[in-house]
Parts: C-alpha cells; sequence; structure tokens
C-alpha cells in the first residue's frame, strides 16, 4: 500500500501559538497538549524509507512547525535517512518566519515552505521574502473553513472518490494514524504508532477496505457522508 502514498504528515504537537484566536481551529477546542516523540517519528521515516515512499513529508496537521524546537533536527534527519527520495514541507502561519529562519530551513533540508497569512496586516512582510537556494516558497491569503462542525452536518449525497487515507496518511500526536486531516475528533482511527508500526497499520484490512471504499467513491464512514472534499 505505501507505494500509492504521496505524502506523511506528521504533527509534531497539539500546540499552535493561534489556536487561542482562532475559535474555527480545531486545537482551540483541544485543550489537552500532546507531544509526537521523535522514536515514532524516526521508527517511521525508516520504515518509509525501507518501503521505498518517495514522496512528501509535511510536518503539522494542526500544529506551527516552527515552534518546536526539533524541527530543524528532523528537517536534516529526513533527509539523512531518505536522501534524495523526498521532499520536506512545512505549512505555517509565520509568525517566527523571517528571511534568516527561512534561508537556515533551506540549509537544514527544507524543501518548500508555504505560509497561510490570516492578517491583511502581515501579507506585504510575508510576500517580501525570498525562496534561496532552491527553496519553494509561497504564501496565500487564508480563512479557517468550518471543519468544527463536520460531524453535525446532514449527510451529503457526494459519490466523488477520495484518496483518503493513503494518498496523505496523518500522524496525529498522539501516534494515531487516522482518515484524514479534517477528521480532528479522531472518528477512524486505524491504529496507533506506540502500539503498531506504521508498515502493519497501512497494509491493514480495515486500513485497506476503507482506502478501497474511497477510491470508489463509497462514503460509508459517517464523517464521509458529510463531506465533499476530495483528497
Amino acid at each position: 500500500m505505501i507505494e500509492k502514498c504521496h505524502y506523511v504528515s506528521f504533527e509534531l504537537s497539539s500546540i499552535c501559538n493561534y489556536s487561542s484566536i482562532h475559535a474555527n481551529c480545531p486545537l482551540h477546542s483541544t485543550p489537552s497538549r500532546t507531544i509526537l516523540p521523535l522514536k515514532i517519528i524516526e521508527n517511521a521515516l525508516t520504515e518509509l524509507r525501507d518501503n521505498g515512499f518517495s514522496g512528501r513529508i509535511g510536518w503539522n496537521v494542526y500544529n506551527e512547525p516552527i515552534i518546536d524546537p526539533r524541527l530543524f533536527y528532523l528537517l536534516s534527519k529526513t533527509k539523512e535517512i531518505l536522501p534524495n527520495r523526498s521532499s520536506n514541507y512545512i505549512l505555517t502561519n509565520g509568525v517566527y518566519l523571517n528571511q534568516t529562519i527561512l534561508d537556515e530551513m533551506r540549509q537544514f533540508g527544507a524543501d518548500e515552505v508555504f505560509v497561510s497569512i490570516y492578517f491583511k496586516k502581515d501579507e506585504a512582510f510575508f510576500n517580501s521574502l525570498v525562496g534561496n537556494n532552491g527553496l519553494i516558497y509561497h504564501t496565500e491569503f487564508r480563512e479557517l473553513d468550518k471543519r468544527l462542525d463536520i460531524y453535525s452536518r446532514q449527510p451529503l449525497s457526494c459519490k466523488l472518490s477520495c484518496n483518503a487515507p493513503i494518498g496523505e496518511i496523518i500522524v496525529k500526536s498522539t501516534g494515531d494514524i487516522v482518515l484524514c486531516c479534517l477528521d480532528w475528533k479522531h472518528s477512524k482511527v486505524f491504529g496507533n504508532l506506540n502500539n503498531n508500526t506504521l508498515i502493519e497499520i497501512v497494509n491493514s484490512e480495515e486500513f485497506k477496505r476503507v482506502n478501497d471504499e474511497l477510491q470508489k467513491g463509497e462514503r460509508t464512514l459517517p464523517i464521509c457522508q458529510r463531506c465533499d472534499w476530495q483528497r
């Protein structure tokens, strides 16, 4: 199954510096703090290497990656474990970003940095930054969507195929591997990296069953019945 995966996202923690002011952010409603251990991340990266993974590695789901003191280490560790076979992707709100940090992230192994701009006053500054030495850098003004109510919406009749959960494997800060980034309540957990390996979870019958159904547009899970996204 892992050969079908293009993206693995590690939620380094359940901490974001904007969560207290963005009421639509799931972390605003999740006061507990969890940290994804380095050992779990490194083991997963090694498994990905040993099973031929060559996609992108992301360092956030709902967390802000730049506030994590382990980020630069993880950027370089990914390049060490997966040399020339994967790319490091960082999605950030940019509060702690400037040209120096951007350049140093590239030196440590970042391949792409995307800034989600939430306040117009910050737009000119972020657009003035430059991706040097081959770093892909881009920005976009964004608003938080209404994913908080995805569990209580009325069911839709969407039959579109979806590439979850294999297109982007989501590793939460608890170690849970969940359906997709929208599933912030962890309504569908395939396994936990504290108990099983990444490959064991991805090759499980339940993971394969849900993936096959969504590939065919069969949205049988309650959260999928209320969603019209195509991951």
